[in-house]
């Protein structure tokens, strides 16, 4: 199992520091530093074997693939561009706190972390790699022309992120890298000139012939770094990821761990009384899996936050000790982040007498299942969540991801350590999301299979087949766009609808039974949330 997560470059994403460093802890800033920057402690010796890269190998072997596939000039040592490619960003400001440098994102783009790593020798070290929450989480806004920003705004998600391409690009890098190490080498020092004389020795005598050995391995299995596919971007599969962990999966048929997800805003989140899109994961203190909640209290933060820390399991190879021990700063992270998170204004114009008639066809046709909003003091604040579940049959979305909680998975995580604080439980539905930040979240639906807002008020003009990954805004419909003449950063993939785990079916009510006035004045209201 260790050769299959070699090479796993995370899913879920979170954060830099480890528990004890909490000082400052709770104030804004520092979360959200943090969160940009904190790996969890899962850089370490033991996580060389499974999803820490060694960092300064693969960012060079991106080079040589990019060099490879004329991504970028044969004479090129920017990374970076290739970075770019997968949806990671490089932005020049973080939106609601100015006092944040963004300097470090020069060398590293916003969702990736290095840390230095003892090999248990004296002087012996090498510098690590891996994702922060911020891969997934930290998105972009949008201006007035609908074209994405290069301000980072954390809490919304990356919908560009393409964890697929970039987990296969490290595995063909690092085969190239192998071909010729020693100009491989050679290049890793143009690239990093100022590596230490230490960990180039560490690189040669330890670090090459463990990658040499993976690789042969990943080969013989397939060539495929994981047993599993990711999805396309903007989407994760971290149920997958966790039964990989656990050594439950089905890696003969990848059609059966399908389960993908759009990655959620983080907006109004301790709203919830259970996580994720199914609800399959609870509290173990809770009074309820699915239960109607006017705000949050303390405990909420507390609970909630415990199940976040879990989320290092599957996203960064923690064992369940390991990942219990990160839930004092999952607390701290999140407790002023989420407290505090504004969702982006919409950068287009609103038309107020539209609005006004679409927030009155919410309250009567979404709010049961989407929650109650006020509008006093200006935007639609939420008040109110019933965290409904929405059963197979009555929403008729795609089954993969919550057919995905198997009895093995349930049993794997309420019987480990991990039950101290989630009961996991196929629940056979979904839970009504939160809507904060919809208008800035596209694709939609659970799986990111309707690319805007008018496509899926209206079923029968969902497209097959659409575009996602470097996409603009319409602000129209409400959704992902592609200009004739506009250059993507990252690389566009085609979405397939026919694919396992990618339908885009379901959710037809209430739509049905809504003209199409109705569906625009309710778009110009949730241009407002």
């Amino acid at each position: 199992m260790k050769n299959r997560i070699f090479l796993f470059a995370m899913t879920l994403c979170m954060g830099s520091i480890a528990s004890a460093q909490l000082k400052g802890a709770g104030n804004l800033e520092w979360a959200i530093e943090n969160f940009l920057w904190n790996d969890f402690g899962s850089i370490h010796k033991q996580s060389l074997e499974t999803h820490t890269m060694p960092s300064k190998v693969a960012l060079t072997s991106l080079v040589l693939l990019g060099r490879e596939k004329n991504w970028i000039p044969q004479d090129s040592t920017r990374y970076q561009d290739v970075l770019k490619r997968f949806g990671f960003q490089q932005p020049r400001s973080v939106e609601g706190n100015s006092k944040i440098s963004v300097d470090r994102f020069e060398d590293l783009p916003m969702g990736l972390v290095e840390r230095k790593v003892s090999l248990g020798f004296p002087g012996i070290s090498v510098t690590g790699l891996n994702v922060s929450c911020a891969a997934c989480h930290g998105g972009h806004s949008y201006d007035s022309k609908g074209r994405p920003s290069d301000h980072a705004w954390p809490g919304l998600p990356n919908t560009s992120l393409n964890l697929e391409a970039y987990t296969q690009s490290l595995t063909e890098g690092l085969n190239l890298y192998r071909r010729d190490l020693d100009g491989s080498h050679q290049l890793m020092l143009k690239i990093f000139p100022k590596l230490s004389k230490t960990e180039r020795f560490t690189l040669k005598n330890f670090v090459y012939p463990i990658i040499e050995e993976r690789l042969e391995k990943i080969a013989i299995q397939g060539g495929r770094a994981l047993p599993f596919l990711n999805g396309s971007p903007g989407l994760t599969n971290g149920v997958s990821a966790l039964k990989m962990m656990a050594g439950i999966g089905n890696s003969d048929r990848q059609e059966d761990e399908s389960g993908f997800t759009s990655i959620p805003p983080l907006g109004d989140r301790f709203f919830r009384s259970s996580l994720l899109y199914d609800g399959s994961y609870a509290p173990t203190l809770g009074k309820n899996r699915f239960m109607e909640k006017n705000g949050w209290s303390q405990a909420d933060v507390k609970n909630l936050s415990q199940i976040v820390a879990l989320f290092t399991i599957p996203s960064m190879g923690q064992p369940s000790s390991r990942a219990l021990m990160q839930t004092a700063l999952a607390e701290q992270i999140l407790r002023p982040l989420i407290s505090n998170y504004q969702a982006p204004v919409f950068p287009g114009d609103i038309d107020a007498g539209k609005s006004l008639r679409g927030e009155a066809i919410y309250q009567q046709n979404c709010a049961q299942c989407h929650g109650t909003y006020s509008s006093e003091g200006g935007r639609p604040r939420l008040v109110k969540f019933p965290n409904r579940l929405s059963p197979q049959s009555e929403m008729g979305t795609d089954p993969k991801r919550w057919q995905a909680i198997t009895p093995e998975i349930e049993k794997y995580m309420n019987s480990n350590p991990t039950g101290k604080v989630v009961r996991v439980k196929n629940t056979g539905g979904y839970v009504a999301p939160l809507l904060n930040s919809l208008w800035a979240t596209a694709p939609y639906l659970h799986n990111g299979s309707v690319p805007s807002l008018w496509a899926l008020m209206n079923p029968t003009e969902r497209p097959r087949q659409f575009w996602v990954g470097g996409h603009h805004l319409d602000l129209t419909v409400v959704g992902i766009s592609h200009p004739a003449g506009s250059r993507p950063e990252s690389t566009p993939v085609l979405y397939e609808t026919t694919r396992p785990g990618q339908s885009n079916q379901g959710h037809e009510f209430p739509f049905d039974r809504l003209t199409s006035d109705e569906k625009w004045d309710l778009i110009e209201y949730l241009k407002l949330l």
